[in-house]
């Protein structure tokens, strides 16, 4: 144990090497934590430099007493290099000296300040700060400090300029002084000790004369209202002051403008005529103190689309490549949009196509262009890698109105007579001229047929009549095809189905029946049918109503009727649903189908003179009483009575006188409703009232 407390007291720490100052003059002052003494072993500190750790260090001198704790070395070269440190403690037990161990090797902290120019292309700054660590690499260096930028301008008083995170040995001072002016820079950096390093002081005369950073123009392109737009991205040099305008024109720069402001980065051409051309400019970045950097021309896209010629398929455009970014276009987005007038600015854009931007054509054809006004379109570059967008100009080009009307309904198909049937069609009355084909199906080909073609302009219906049918044996299907003078079709309607009727007469049962199919092809649907019926040749009237939900038939007993001719002619009237479409409501009629009953005919077989029934005549119902005609003839065939009126009965006699009682023989002929003649022959026996 007192062996190991001698050998304490002979070899003592070395001192804590604090940090290094250096003085104006180049004097170096090394501040140190004395060691502890407990024996009174100590003799003194001894101070080592070299320039460079790897050369071997020079004694500088030694420092008494222990409790010493700052060294002046007096030396200016560290006004132009920075020196390496370290410390010893010496100490003896009278027999013999110790030395300790090497304290932390510091260097001064050695300031170099230039003009930025000539360490940096075209910074747009007037000093270049850059200094070493005071600590050798892999050193532990305290957490939490900073360096601190110092300087004397102006007015010749030390101001605290920036404060920088330990690691970073350089900064770049942007001098705002227009004019050559002395400034002098320190750096200092404060140990957790309190400590703290002091450079040694550089300066020169500095101004602000190199131009700003070049700023980046990333578009030119053209707004809704056809002005040119500049877009840059603004310079990142902090004494920026403004941009020049300048427009290019034939390789050469015209200064048009100048806007203020570093965040400034973007500019409205309102005299543009982007119309003629593509549109180029440049900017020019300006500092407070007039430098400028160096112009770039950047030109728009230009769009140019053909005028549309009636019956064009499509609407065809080209433009020229945008070739003003680094970077080459990723793609070009085709803008499309639609006016009624040439005033394009108020109508929204919506993306059509897409094409590469490597593409070998930059051509486009639209073939989904609008009726009735301006195709609008415009053409825009995208840079995928920098997000950067151009637009070309605006250009329309007029479409004439082929759009087909607003609303085109076949209303009805119905049966006019045998062979012939009419479609009626309703449409919006338009300003431009429209072909109307009325087709017809064919069950055969199962295709349709063309029947008559009708051209309209401002009309609100067509009438369509189709000829050589068989219209009581089959409906048709129809419907109507609207095409425009380009002859391309534009529009089909909605089926209409003719309604064909049949019937069937019944003798016995004194019934007619008639049958029908469904009228089709209205948006709403049927909503009833009118069974219509004409005697003879009267007038048709409505004698019944069937719901579009019954079966299609009806029963009409006619034996009410006898004292008709017995022909009855019927038809079918279909009576649309009321929609809101037109605010009409439509009919369809079929086929007449007419019916005949045969002439019911009886005949008495006697007679008697002055007796109950006292004259001879024939009851005859459903029959052409017109043609009725009666004849009685004596049994060796002489005409003893005829007549052609049903109401002038045979009354036995002949030419005044009665006639002897006997068998006579009658013949008597009449006509149905279809003039189909109907022929009775035989006897009537006549006798003669004996008790009057």
């Amino acid at each position: 144990m007192m062996l190991d407390a001698i050998a304490y007291a002979q070899v003592l720490e070395p001192p804590q090497f604090n940090c290094i100052q250096v003085a104006e003059n180049g004097d170096a002052t090394l501040n140190w934590t004395p060691v502890n003494d407990p024996g009174s072993n100590f003799t003194h500190y001894e101070i080592f430099s070299s320039l460079f750790p790897g050369l071997p260090f020079n004694s500088v001198d030694m420092v008494t007493p222990v409790t010493e704790n700052q060294y002046v070395h007096s030396t200016t070269l560290t006004l132009s290099n920075d020196y390496y440190y370290f410390l010893q403690t010496w100490s003896t037990d009278g027999l013999g000296n110790f030395v300790s161990e090497n304290s932390d090797t510091l260097r001064n902290i050695f300031l170099e300040a230039e003009p930025a120019g000539n360490n940096c292309q075209n910074c747009d700054s007037s000093a270049y700060l850059d200094w070493n660590s005071p600590f050798l690499d892999g050193a532990d260096v305290a957490q939490g400090l900073f360096y601190e930028v110092w300087t004397d301008y102006p007015g010749n008083t030390w101001q605290l300029l920036e404060v920088l995170p330990f690691g970073v040995t350089n900064y770049l001072h942007i001098v705002q002084n227009c004019n050559p002016d002395t400034m002098n820079f320190q750096i200092r950096l404060t140990m957790p000790s309190g400590c703290q390093f002091i450079s040694n002081i550089d300066g020169d005369n500095f101004s602000d004369n190199t131009y700003p950073i070049t700023a980046i123009v990333t578009d030119i392109s053209v707004n809704s209202a056809n002005h040119g737009i500049i877009n840059w991205e603004s310079s990142v040099s902090q004494d920026t002051d403004g941009y020049w305008i300048y427009e290019c024109v034939n390789g050469n720069t015209v200064l048009m403008d100048y806007v203020t402001g570093i965040s400034t980065n973007t500019y409205t051409d309102f005299f543009a005529q982007p119309y003629l051309g593509p549109l180029s400019y440049a900017i020019a970045a300006m500092d407070v103190c007039g430098n400028t950097d160096t112009t770039i021309c950047a030109t728009s896209m230009f769009l140019d689309v053909e005028n549309f010629v009636n019956c064009d398929e499509a609407i065809f455009m080209d433009w020229t490549s945008y070739t003003s970014w680094y970077d080459p276009v990723g793609y070009y987005i085709i803008h499309h949009a639609f006016s009624e007038d040439a005033i394009f600015s108020d109508n929204p854009f919506s993306a059509i196509d897409t094409i590469p931007g490597n593409a070998i054509s930059l051509a486009y054809m639209h073939e989904g262009f609008q009726f009735g006004g301006y195709n609008v379109y415009q053409i825009e570059a995208v840079d995928t890698i920098n997000d950067y967008h151009a637009f070309s100009n605006i250009v329309g080009t007029l479409v004439p109105s082929y759009e087909p009307p607003a609303y085109v309904y076949l209303g009805s198909a119905s049966v006019v007579s045998d062979d012939s049937t009419k479609i009626l069609v309703r449409m919006q009355p338009t300003a431009v001229s429209f072909s109307y084909t009325l087709q017809q199906y064919d069950e055969f080909s199962l295709d349709w047929d063309d029947v008559l073609v009708l051209d309209a302009i401002n009309q609100d219906s067509l009438v369509f009549y189709d000829s050589g049918l068989t219209t009581d044996v089959f409906s048709y299907d129809y419907r109507i095809i609207v095409t425009n003078a380009c002859d391309i079709d534009l529009d089909t309607t909605n089926l209409g189905v003719t309604i064909q009727a049949e019937g069937l007469a019944s003798q016995q049962r004194l019934v007619n029946t008639i049958v029908w199919s469904a009228y089709e092809g209205w948006q709403n649907d049927v909503d009833y049918y009118n069974l219509h019926r004409k005697i003879g040749d009267g007038l048709f009237e409505v004698i019944g109503q069937i719901d579009q939900d019954a079966e299609l038939f009806y029963e009409d007993d006619v034996s009410g009727l006898l004292s008709t001719g017995g022909n009855f002619c019927y038809r079918i009237e279909a009576v649309e649903t009321p929609s809101d479409l037109l605010g009409i409501t439509h009919t369809s009629l079929s086929n007449e189908v007419c019916l005949s009953l045969e002439p019911v005919i009886w005949i008495p077989n006697s007679f008697m003179v002055e007796g109950f029934n006292n004259t001879f005549s024939p009851v005859i119902s459903f029959a052409d009483i017109e043609s009725f005609k009666m004849v009685i003839f004596s049994r060796w065939g002489d005409v003893i009575y005829q007549t052609e009126d049903l109401s002038a009965p045979w009354d036995g006699t002949m030419n005044g006188n009665t006639v002897q009682e006997g068998t006579y023989t009658y013949y008597v002929t009449v006509k149905d409703g279809k003039g189909r003649a109907y022929d009775r022959t035989g006897y009537v026996t006549m006798l003669v009232n004996k008790e009057k």
